[in-house]
Protein backbone atom coordinates (compact mmCIF):
# COMPACT_ATOMS: atom_id res chain seq x y z
CA UNK A 1 0.00 0.00 0.00
CA UNK A 2 1.50 3.40 -1.08
CA UNK A 3 1.77 6.24 1.30
CA UNK A 4 -0.49 9.11 0.27
CA UNK A 5 2.38 11.67 0.09
CA UNK A 6 4.88 9.45 -1.68
CA UNK A 7 4.39 11.27 -4.98
CA UNK A 8 4.11 14.74 -3.32
CA UNK A 9 7.72 14.94 -2.04
CA UNK A 10 9.32 14.65 -5.41
CA UNK A 11 6.85 17.16 -6.74
CA UNK A 12 7.83 19.60 -3.94
CA UNK A 13 11.48 19.08 -4.72
CA UNK A 14 10.69 19.62 -8.37
CA UNK A 15 8.86 22.81 -7.51
CA UNK A 16 11.79 24.05 -5.38
CA UNK A 17 14.24 23.04 -8.03
CA UNK A 18 12.24 24.86 -10.64
CA UNK A 19 11.89 27.95 -8.47
CA UNK A 20 15.55 28.04 -7.52
CA UNK A 21 16.71 29.85 -10.63
CA UNK A 22 14.03 32.45 -10.07
CA UNK A 23 14.91 32.91 -6.40
CA UNK A 24 18.65 32.88 -7.00
CA UNK A 25 18.32 35.13 -9.99
CA UNK A 26 17.11 37.93 -7.72
CA UNK A 27 19.98 37.39 -5.29
CA UNK A 28 22.52 37.30 -8.06
CA UNK A 29 21.02 40.42 -9.56
CA UNK A 30 21.22 42.11 -6.20
CA UNK A 31 24.79 41.00 -5.49
CA UNK A 32 26.19 41.79 -8.95
CA UNK A 33 26.00 45.59 -8.60
CA UNK A 34 27.69 45.39 -5.22
CA UNK A 35 30.52 43.31 -6.60
CA UNK A 36 30.81 45.57 -9.63
CA UNK A 37 30.72 48.68 -7.44
CA UNK A 38 33.39 47.21 -5.21
CA UNK A 39 35.64 46.64 -8.19
CA UNK A 40 35.11 50.27 -9.38
CA UNK A 41 35.75 51.75 -5.92
CA UNK A 42 38.84 49.63 -5.47
CA UNK A 43 40.24 50.81 -8.78
CA UNK A 44 39.56 54.47 -7.88
CA UNK A 45 41.36 54.11 -4.55
CA UNK A 46 44.35 52.50 -6.27
CA UNK A 47 44.46 55.37 -8.79
CA UNK A 48 44.39 58.02 -6.01
CA UNK A 49 47.12 56.23 -4.06
CA UNK A 50 49.30 56.08 -7.16
CA UNK A 51 48.68 59.77 -7.92
CA UNK A 52 49.60 60.84 -4.39
CA UNK A 53 52.72 58.70 -4.47
CA UNK A 54 53.75 60.34 -7.75
CA UNK A 55 53.17 63.82 -6.26
CA UNK A 56 55.29 62.98 -3.22
CA UNK A 57 58.10 61.64 -5.37
CA UNK A 58 57.98 64.70 -7.63
CA UNK A 59 58.10 67.10 -4.65
CA UNK A 60 61.05 65.22 -3.17
CA UNK A 61 62.92 65.42 -6.49
CA UNK A 62 62.23 69.17 -6.73
CA UNK A 63 63.51 69.80 -3.22
CA UNK A 64 66.66 67.84 -3.98
CA UNK A 65 67.30 69.88 -7.14
CA UNK A 66 66.71 73.29 -5.47
CA UNK A 67 69.53 74.72 -3.28
CA UNK A 68 68.34 75.44 0.21
CA UNK A 69 68.26 79.13 1.19
CA UNK A 70 70.74 79.80 3.98
CA UNK A 71 69.92 82.94 5.98
CA UNK A 72 72.99 85.10 6.63
CA UNK A 73 72.95 87.26 9.68
CA UNK A 74 75.14 90.27 10.34
CA UNK A 75 78.22 89.24 12.21
CA UNK A 76 78.09 85.62 11.02
CA UNK A 77 81.58 84.31 11.91
CA UNK A 78 81.60 82.17 8.79
CA UNK A 79 81.06 85.16 6.47
CA UNK A 80 82.74 88.21 8.01
CA UNK A 81 81.31 91.54 6.98
CA UNK A 82 78.35 90.06 5.09
CA UNK A 83 75.01 91.69 5.77
CA UNK A 84 71.54 90.40 4.84
CA UNK A 85 70.42 91.45 1.36
CA UNK A 86 66.82 92.29 0.57
CA UNK A 87 65.67 91.43 -2.94
CA UNK A 88 63.31 93.88 -4.62
CA UNK A 89 61.47 93.62 -7.93
CA UNK A 90 61.89 96.53 -10.37
CA UNK A 91 60.75 97.42 -13.86
CA UNK A 92 64.34 97.51 -15.18
CA UNK A 93 65.02 95.45 -18.28
CA UNK A 94 68.77 96.19 -18.23
CA UNK A 95 71.36 97.65 -15.89
CA UNK A 96 71.88 101.43 -16.02
CA UNK A 97 75.22 102.68 -17.37
CA UNK A 98 77.93 103.20 -14.72
CA UNK A 99 78.61 106.70 -13.42
CA UNK A 100 82.07 108.15 -12.91
CA UNK A 101 81.88 107.28 -9.22
CA UNK A 102 81.20 103.62 -10.12
CA UNK A 103 84.40 103.20 -12.10
CA UNK A 104 86.87 105.18 -9.98
CA UNK A 105 90.04 103.31 -9.06
CA UNK A 106 90.66 102.02 -5.56
CA UNK A 107 91.49 104.83 -3.16
CA UNK A 108 89.02 107.23 -4.75
CA UNK A 109 86.77 109.54 -2.78
CA UNK A 110 83.94 111.77 -3.81
CA UNK A 111 81.53 114.48 -2.82
CA UNK A 112 81.90 117.48 -0.57
CA UNK A 113 84.04 115.62 1.97
CA UNK A 114 86.84 115.02 -0.54
CA UNK A 115 86.67 118.59 -1.82
CA UNK A 116 86.87 119.97 1.71
CA UNK A 117 89.87 117.74 2.49
CA UNK A 118 91.53 118.85 -0.75
CA UNK A 119 91.16 122.54 0.14
CA UNK A 120 92.13 122.05 3.79
CA UNK A 121 95.34 120.25 2.88
CA UNK A 122 96.36 122.88 0.35
CA UNK A 123 95.73 125.69 2.84
CA UNK A 124 97.69 123.83 5.53
CA UNK A 125 100.71 123.52 3.25
CA UNK A 126 100.41 127.11 2.06
CA UNK A 127 100.40 128.38 5.65
CA UNK A 128 103.53 126.44 6.63
CA UNK A 129 106.84 128.25 7.14
CA UNK A 130 108.46 128.65 3.69
CA UNK A 131 111.78 127.50 5.16
CA UNK A 132 110.20 124.45 6.80
CA UNK A 133 110.49 120.97 5.35
CA UNK A 134 106.73 120.64 5.89
CA UNK A 135 105.99 123.03 3.02
CA UNK A 136 106.24 120.51 0.24
CA UNK A 137 104.49 120.22 -3.12
CA UNK A 138 102.38 117.55 -4.78
CA UNK A 139 105.04 117.01 -7.47
CA UNK A 140 107.26 113.93 -7.24
CA UNK A 141 110.89 114.76 -6.56
CA UNK A 142 112.12 111.75 -8.56
CA UNK A 143 109.34 109.98 -10.47
CA UNK A 144 111.65 107.21 -11.74
CA UNK A 145 112.41 106.09 -8.18
CA UNK A 146 108.71 105.45 -7.50
CA UNK A 147 109.17 106.85 -4.00
CA UNK A 148 106.40 109.07 -2.55
CA UNK A 149 108.82 111.94 -1.93
CA UNK A 150 107.75 115.35 -3.26
CA UNK A 151 109.59 118.54 -4.07
CA UNK A 152 109.91 121.34 -1.51
CA UNK A 153 108.00 124.54 -2.19
CA UNK A 154 110.22 127.28 -0.82
CA UNK A 155 108.85 130.78 -1.34
CA UNK A 156 106.69 130.02 -4.37
CA UNK A 157 103.04 130.97 -4.36
CA UNK A 158 100.72 128.06 -3.65
CA UNK A 159 98.48 126.61 -6.34
CA UNK A 160 96.11 123.69 -6.84
CA UNK A 161 95.31 121.81 -10.02
CA UNK A 162 91.91 120.50 -11.18
CA UNK A 163 92.10 118.11 -14.14
CA UNK A 164 88.89 118.33 -16.20
CA UNK A 165 89.50 115.44 -18.59
CA UNK A 166 87.86 112.07 -17.81
CA UNK A 167 90.24 109.09 -17.82
CA UNK A 168 91.34 108.29 -21.37
CA UNK A 169 89.31 111.09 -22.98
CA UNK A 170 89.01 114.86 -23.34
CA UNK A 171 86.65 117.21 -21.58
CA UNK A 172 83.25 117.30 -23.33
CA UNK A 173 81.89 120.83 -23.04
CA UNK A 174 78.58 119.95 -24.74
CA UNK A 175 77.88 117.21 -22.19
CA UNK A 176 79.01 119.43 -19.32
CA UNK A 177 76.36 122.00 -20.28
CA UNK A 178 73.74 119.65 -18.81
CA UNK A 179 75.60 119.12 -15.51
CA UNK A 180 75.11 121.26 -12.41
CA UNK A 181 78.13 122.58 -10.55
CA UNK A 182 78.96 120.93 -7.25
CA UNK A 183 78.24 123.26 -4.33
CA UNK A 184 80.86 121.50 -2.18
CA UNK A 185 83.56 122.05 -4.79
CA UNK A 186 82.49 125.68 -5.29
CA UNK A 187 82.81 126.29 -1.54
CA UNK A 188 86.21 124.61 -1.38
CA UNK A 189 87.52 126.71 -4.28
CA UNK A 190 86.21 129.90 -2.68
CA UNK A 191 88.16 129.10 0.49
CA UNK A 192 91.32 128.54 -1.56
CA UNK A 193 90.97 131.88 -3.31
CA UNK A 194 90.46 133.59 0.04
CA UNK A 195 93.77 132.03 1.18
CA UNK A 196 95.52 133.45 -1.95
CA UNK A 197 96.00 130.00 -3.48
CA UNK A 198 95.75 130.00 -7.26
CA UNK A 199 93.42 127.56 -9.00
CA UNK A 200 94.52 126.02 -12.29
CA UNK A 201 92.05 124.16 -14.53
CA UNK A 202 93.77 121.71 -16.90
CA UNK A 203 92.53 119.97 -20.06
CA UNK A 204 94.04 118.46 -23.19
CA UNK A 205 91.73 120.61 -25.33
CA UNK A 206 93.32 123.16 -27.70
CA UNK A 207 93.70 126.76 -26.53
CA UNK A 208 90.81 127.89 -28.76
CA UNK A 209 88.35 126.27 -26.32
CA UNK A 210 89.30 128.59 -23.44
CA UNK A 211 86.47 131.09 -23.87
CA UNK A 212 83.79 128.39 -23.89
CA UNK A 213 85.34 126.64 -20.90
CA UNK A 214 85.64 129.85 -18.90
CA UNK A 215 81.98 130.65 -19.52
CA UNK A 216 80.98 127.17 -18.43
CA UNK A 217 82.94 127.39 -15.16
CA UNK A 218 81.36 130.76 -14.41
CA UNK A 219 77.85 129.49 -15.17
CA UNK A 220 78.33 126.52 -12.83
CA UNK A 221 79.56 128.72 -9.98
CA UNK A 222 83.04 127.16 -10.00
CA UNK A 223 84.83 130.31 -11.16
CA UNK A 224 82.21 133.07 -10.93
CA UNK A 225 84.68 135.94 -11.32
CA UNK A 226 86.70 134.33 -14.12
CA UNK A 227 89.89 134.81 -12.10
CA UNK A 228 91.30 131.27 -12.28
CA UNK A 229 94.03 130.11 -14.65
CA UNK A 230 92.99 127.79 -17.50
CA UNK A 231 95.72 125.59 -18.99
CA UNK A 232 94.99 124.29 -22.51
CA UNK A 233 97.31 123.06 -25.24
CA UNK A 234 99.22 125.57 -27.28
CA UNK A 235 100.40 124.64 -30.76
CA UNK A 236 102.87 121.76 -30.58
CA UNK A 237 102.25 121.10 -26.88
CA UNK A 238 101.14 117.96 -25.13
CA UNK A 239 99.23 117.93 -21.86
CA UNK A 240 102.25 117.50 -19.53
CA UNK A 241 103.92 120.46 -21.22
CA UNK A 242 100.81 122.61 -20.81
CA UNK A 243 100.73 121.67 -17.13
CA UNK A 244 104.38 122.60 -16.61
CA UNK A 245 103.89 125.93 -18.33
CA UNK A 246 100.80 126.83 -16.27
CA UNK A 247 102.48 125.95 -12.97
CA UNK A 248 105.83 127.59 -13.64
CA UNK A 249 106.95 129.61 -10.60
CA UNK A 250 104.20 128.14 -8.41
CA UNK A 251 104.10 125.47 -5.76
CA UNK A 252 101.52 122.82 -6.68
CA UNK A 253 100.14 121.77 -3.30
CA UNK A 254 97.18 119.54 -4.19
CA UNK A 255 95.67 117.91 -7.28
CA UNK A 256 92.10 116.82 -8.06
CA UNK A 257 91.80 114.10 -10.69
CA UNK A 258 89.81 110.98 -11.61
CA UNK A 259 92.86 108.99 -12.76
CA UNK A 260 96.38 108.49 -11.39
CA UNK A 261 97.85 109.87 -14.61
CA UNK A 262 96.38 113.24 -13.59
CA UNK A 263 98.90 113.34 -10.72
CA UNK A 264 102.04 112.46 -12.67
CA UNK A 265 102.61 111.50 -16.34
CA UNK A 266 104.66 108.46 -15.28
CA UNK A 267 101.41 106.51 -14.72
CA UNK A 268 100.83 106.61 -18.49
CA UNK A 269 103.99 104.63 -19.16
CA UNK A 270 104.03 102.00 -16.45
CA UNK A 271 103.90 98.45 -17.82
CA UNK A 272 102.97 97.15 -14.38
CA UNK A 273 100.85 99.68 -12.47
CA UNK A 274 101.34 97.68 -9.25
CA UNK A 275 105.01 98.69 -9.35
CA UNK A 276 103.93 102.19 -8.29
CA UNK A 277 101.85 100.99 -5.33
CA UNK A 278 104.16 102.91 -2.97
CA UNK A 279 102.85 106.17 -4.45
CA UNK A 280 99.39 105.42 -3.06
CA UNK A 281 100.70 107.00 0.15
CA UNK A 282 100.05 110.36 -1.52
CA UNK A 283 96.37 109.60 -2.14
CA UNK A 284 94.24 111.63 0.23
CA UNK A 285 97.30 113.67 1.21
CA UNK A 286 98.16 115.79 -1.83
CA UNK A 287 96.55 113.66 -4.55
CA UNK A 288 92.76 113.40 -4.46
CA UNK A 289 90.90 110.91 -6.64
CA UNK A 290 87.39 112.25 -7.31
CA UNK A 291 84.86 112.13 -10.16
CA UNK A 292 85.52 114.63 -12.93
CA UNK A 293 83.80 117.83 -11.71
CA UNK A 294 81.81 118.61 -14.85
CA UNK A 295 81.08 115.18 -16.39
Amino acid sequence: MRRPDAMQLPVSRWLLAGAAPLLLGGCVAAVAPIVGGGIFVGKQIKDEVAERRALREGAAALRAATPAAVPVEEGDPGLPGVEPVEARLTDLTELPPPTAADILPQGAAGGSTAYAAFAARAMELAAADPLSARRRSAVLADPASLRPTTRPCGLQRGAVLVDLDPAGALFDAARAQTQAGDAGLAAALANLRAADIEIVWLSGLPWIAEEELRGLLAARGLDPAGADRIALLQTGEDKPAARERALAGRCLQAVLGDDRADFDPLFQYLRRPEAAASLDALLGDVWFLVPTPLQ
